[in-house]
């Protein structure tokens, strides 16, 4: 359904993207045909914007420019897709309802579903013409945000996540059966680079509803439909647009000095295990710093293995200086001491998070190699004590990638690099380590700055994977997130929230925790405080 026979680029993309699949087709365009005729005078025009959102209509046509609203002519970019143009009958200020003859023409075509970028607040029969009925966006949680305009009220009330639904619409206004719900982080300093995150980032929430459907999963569409009380937003008066606007500089410049004043720096901490501790609850009152690095440096993305009955801790070692990071190992003694702090493996591209894990006596690293686009694997050689290159598994920029085994298939979990890696988690599997791994077909199978980043070592007790996630809603890497995953499989993901590790009060880094491992012994964190020296202010400033 089309305004006009006219798209905004991310309606273009969200369609181009599902004929381009394989999955879906478009065979038909509905058009609304009384904006095509309808001609609007000058008077009209003006007086449209004589009134009290005067400031708001101002802003958003010069101010508010986002490249997702660049508009596309829908007869230049789907030639040979058949187009109908339908009058709706108005009842009420926004309902519309198509005429008997318009629903029987589009039944007439068994369409799978129809998806609504124009038109108004459609009811009747329109609503059951095709199998799977109309489907329809709302940027914004319906539990809380219902209307509009996209993202603004949750910049003015300080919502730090910004929900995007999906919906099968019904008669109810803003109450339809959800098929498809993500969350974003809310960009509190530019209403523009929100606006464009939105609209951009969600495209695919339509194929992932198809990929779903093909998957023989209806499940969405037997839920009950959203029982929402929340009030219904309109657009803001011009006193609220003043108070708006000044939010908004207020946020930049603050989100600008946070920037060049209060970089992060991490340190590792090590906590003995004993028998009443439990993983998912670590206990972390008596927590070890080891103060490993200052200045311009820090030390983040630990992970702890044994070997030769030595225990190792392997870490990203940051320096702001040349703002990369490489891979450094700790030896540590039977006080969990350290004597040995070594480089262990440097790239002219960014290393971190090295990932390690056991599999037939030997233990790998998989460490972030995202700025040269692969997954790598890497084997431990206890003689040397290095890690050498095995294999590429995957070529893709792969954000904090970890690996599980599990029903017969290795899993990687993993940001991508320039797809949100906080807030998107993407999944692929083997039947072997070394083997073709594959992209779920839900892909991203989690879309949630509350917990899609990966925060270290899985934990698998009886046949159950709980899965670490950074919590990344106020600030990158807040706290960690423990999900019970109860479905995995290559055509289907889901997984519930148990618990999570927070940083304390007392700790002298405690504005974040972030990745989490173990061994039978001792669990390993590290944590972070917000601070700025020279180099990292200039490394910021360069930025």
């Amino acid at each position: 359904m089309t305004h006009g026979m006219v798209l905004s680029k991310w309606q273009y993309e969200c369609i181009k993207l599902l004929n381009n699949s394989g999955i879906a087709e478009l065979t038909l365009i509905i058009n609304d045909a009384s904006v095509s005729n309808s001609k609007t005078t000058l008077s009209k025009k003006i007086a449209s914007y004589a009134n009290k959102h005067l400031l708001y209509k101002l802003s958003s046509k010069f101010l508010f420019k986002a490249p997702a609203y660049e508009h596309f002519a829908v007869a230049d970019s789907f030639v040979d897709v058949e187009a109908m143009a339908c009058t709706t009958i108005k009842k009420g200020k926004f309902s519309e309802y198509f005429t008997e003859e318009d629903v029987r023409k589009i039944k007439d075509k068994k369409l799978d579903f129809i998806l609504r970028f124009g038109f108004n607040i459609i009811k009747g029969d329109i609503l059951e013409a095709s199998k799977y009925g109309v489907w329809s966006y709302h940027h914004g949680n319906e539990l809380k945000f219902r209307g509009g305009p996209t993202g603004f009220w949750e910049i003015y009330r300080r919502s730090r996540t910004n929900g995007v639904i999906l919906q099968k619409l019904n008669n109810l206004i803003d109450a339809g059966v959800i098929i498809n719900r993500r969350n974003y982080q809310t960009v509190f300093h530019s209403y523009s680079e929100h606006l464009n995150k939105l609209l951009s980032q969600s495209v695919d929430m339509p194929l992932q509803v198809c990929k779903q459907i093909i998957s023989g999963d209806e499940s969405n569409f037997n839920k009950e439909h959203s029982s929402s009380k929340a009030p219904m937003n309109r657009l803001p008066n011009n006193w609220q647009m003043i108070n708006f606007l000044f939010s908004l500089f207020v946020n930049r410049v603050s989100f600008h000095i946070d920037r060049l004043f209060k970089q992060e720096h991490w340190d590792i901490g090590i906590v003995e295990k004993d028998d009443t501790n439990s993983p998912l609850k670590v206990n972390t009152n008596n927590i070890k710093w080891l103060n490993l690095r200052s200045g311009s440096k820090y030390a983040a993305d630990s992970f702890c293995f044994e070997s030769n009955n030595t225990t190792y801790i392997i870490f990203e070692d940051y320096d702001y200086s040349n703002q990369k990071g490489v891979l450094s190992l700790l030896k540590l003694d039977s006080e969990n001491n350290v004597i040995s702090d070594k480089i262990i493996l440097e790239k002219p591209y960014h290393l971190a998070y090295p990932f390690v894990f056991y599999h037939k006596n030997n233990i790998y690293l998989i460490p972030e190699t995202a700025e040269n686009g692969t997954i790598d694997l890497y084997v431990w050689n206890a003689d040397n004590e290095v890690f050498r290159f095995e294999k590429t598994l995957v070529s893709i920029a792969g954000v904090d990638t970890g690996i599980v085994y599990y029903n017969e298939k290795w899993w990687l979990f993993c940001g991508i690099k320039n797809q949100l890696p906080n807030e998107k988690l993407y999944v692929y599997y083997s039947d072997e380590l070394m083997g073709d791994y594959k992209p779920h077909l839900l892909n991203p199978v989690v879309v949630d700055p509350g917990g899609s980043r990966p925060a270290g070592q899985f934990i698998t007790d009886n046949n159950v994977i709980y899965r670490p996630a950074q919590h990344s809603v106020k600030w990158y890497g807040e706290k960690i997130n423990w999900y019970e995953i109860d479905e995995l499989s290559p055509l289907k993901y889901h997984e519930n929230f148990v618990g999570s590790i927070s940083p304390r009060k007392s700790w002298k880094h405690n504005k974040g925790v972030h990745t989490f491992s173990q061994i039978p012994t001792m669990v390993v964190l590290d944590a972070k405080k917000r601070a700025s020296g020279i180099k990292a202010f200039l490394a910021a400033l360069k930025q």
